[in-house]
């Protein structure tokens, strides 16, 4: 654990005795007189200092002999490690393992992804976080099943599958021996499981760090939505979803009540629910680390003031990052609403119908394979230059043919070199692509228009210079800059 940052323990139990939101996630809290482990905002009646032990991840407090907590479910967390903390090789491998758990990682294909050697990497993630990556691995697969246990109305088998375990005797084993506890006994113990599988959808809460920014993000999807693909009604965010052979729809709304994102996924999904759940969780940023990401852009003049005024601000990232790159395409040199325009077209043009039932989210995305048998002239005539065209069917035909990595703990470098190599994509996209696309919070387009307004000049040199303190949470300081910008506007 030599790279994490460490709470002492008298600082570790203050944030759990005033049940610190901010740091959900940060820290977990073993509680020696019962066995079982907490989330600092847990609502039970606080153990004694001296019957606490803290943790900086739930993998830890679990590895410690810990059961995860019935009331405050750390299963529903937030991500538990920054990217400063832990070696960027590890913070890859963790970023690979939570969107594919139901992979069948041995520590070689792992090793082999990231272009290591397998010493190298066990002794990186011992180094990091005090564990193997295949008992990590295990316990981020347990704890995705204990949530779906409590969450949702899946049959224990259906679990099973769906967290990554190859057989429902394997995951039986794998659970009582973790937690002391059947599959089927941890369900009964859930008083406040929810029933929605007579309405065809799982429900799941996803946790989040606050302050969070609810408006701010709702907004800039609204305003940027595939319509009959995507959509926001009511502050509620729809969209459909296609993953192989998997078809459906969910949703995502806030829930004020308990602060914590209310998903719902279509039953169609079930088989592949860890990885929506996965991809909804970077598409709404709930593993960003407010406190950190304040406290480094506030120290800057020109960001100060939006930092204070919107301390929950956090950058939006994409559910599909083809869907995305085409948009992103789609709307150079031309303003948000126009693209938008163009997007709605190409969708209802090229998106298979699909029955859902929400009224108006009709349709599915163009998948790659579609886009890259269509001919140019037939996407320029929704109404953009042939060339613009040409590119869209270059990026699709880069996805079909896996030159396009954009999944979670992908190379960075290497993901801008091949995008790069494509006719049609300038810098601006590449930047806009990281930021959205992958989720990387230092992403910055210097030749963004909205960002050289903000900052009140067109010189690259100036602006890289000017955001260089900014690292590495520039993706953040770019959306602060749009943000005073359009306050500007208003005003």
């Amino acid at each position: 654990m030599g790279n994490q940052t460490k709470f002492t323990s008298e600082i570790a139990y203050e944030i759990f005795k005033n049940r610190d939101r901010r740091f959900d996630g940060l820290i977990f809290v073993g509680i020696t007189s019962t066995g079982i482990y907490c989330r600092p905002i847990c609502p039970a009646p606080q153990a004694k200092f001296s019957n606490c032990k803290f943790y900086p991840s739930a993998v830890l407090a679990e590895q410690a002999g810990f059961r995860p907590c019935l009331r405050c479910k750390p299963e529903r967390s937030p991500y538990s490690y920054n990217a400063e903390d832990i070696s960027n090789l590890v913070h890859r491998a963790t970023q690979k393992i939570e969107y594919a758990i139901t992979q069948d990682w041995t520590l070689e294909d792992l090793a082999l992804d990231l272009e290591v050697s397998t010493r190298h990497l066990r002794r990186s993630f011992v180094e990091d976080l005090g564990v193997t990556p295949i008992k990590y691995l295990q316990s981020i697969r347990l704890l995705r099943a204990k949530q779906l246990l409590g969450d949702s109305d899946l049959s224990v088998t259906q679990v099973a599958f769906a967290s990554g375990f190859k057989s429902l005797r394997r995951f039986n084993e794998a659970f009582k021996q973790q937690y002391n506890l059947t599959p089927s006994g941890t369900r009964r113990q859930s008083k406040t499981q929810e029933r929605e599988l007579k309405h065809k959808t799982i429900h799941l809460k996803c946790g989040f760090r606050v302050p969070y920014d609810w408006d701010y993000i709702i907004s800039y999807f609204h305003g940027r939505s595939a319509h009959a693909a995507e959509m926001v009604s009511d502050g509620v965010y729809y969209r459909t979803v296609q993953i192989g052979e998997y078809k459906g729809w969910f949703s995502v709304s806030l829930s004020e009540k308990d602060l914590h994102l209310s998903i719902h996924i279509s039953y169609s999904l079930h088989p592949i629910v860890s990885e929506v759940i996965a991809k909804i969780k970077r598409q709404f940023d709930v593993h960003a680390d407010p406190l950190r990401i304040n406290a480094q852009l506030e120290k800057d003049p020109i960001l100060k003031q939006s930092v204070s005024d919107n301390t929950g601000l956090r950058s939006p990232g994409s559910f599909d990052p083809f869907e995305m790159l085409v948009r992103v395409i789609l709307g150079q040199r031309i303003s948000v609403k126009a693209a938008t325009t163009l997007m709605n077209r190409y969708v209802s043009t090229f998106g298979e119908v699909f029955e859902t039932p929400i009224p108006g989210l009709e349709r599915i995305s163009p998948l790659p394979g579609v886009v890259a048998k269509t001919d140019a002239s037939k996407i320029a005539s929704l109404g953009m230059p042939y060339k613009r065209a040409e590119t869209i069917i270059s990026v699709a035909k880069a996805f079909e043919q896996g030159r396009l990595d954009f999944t979670p703990g992908a190379n960075i470098e290497e993901l801008k070199l091949e995008l790069e190599k494509i006719p049609g994509i300038g810098p601006w996209t590449i930047e806009y692509m990281l930021m959205r696309g992958i989720s990387w919070p230092d992403a910055f387009p210097t030749s963004d228009l909205g960002v050289q307004k903000a900052l009140g000049t067109k010189s690259k040199k100036e602006i890289t210079s000017i955001s260089n303190p900014w690292q590495p949470y520039r993706s953040y300081a770019t959306h602060h800059l749009w943000k005073m910008l359009s306050s500007t506007k208003r005003e």
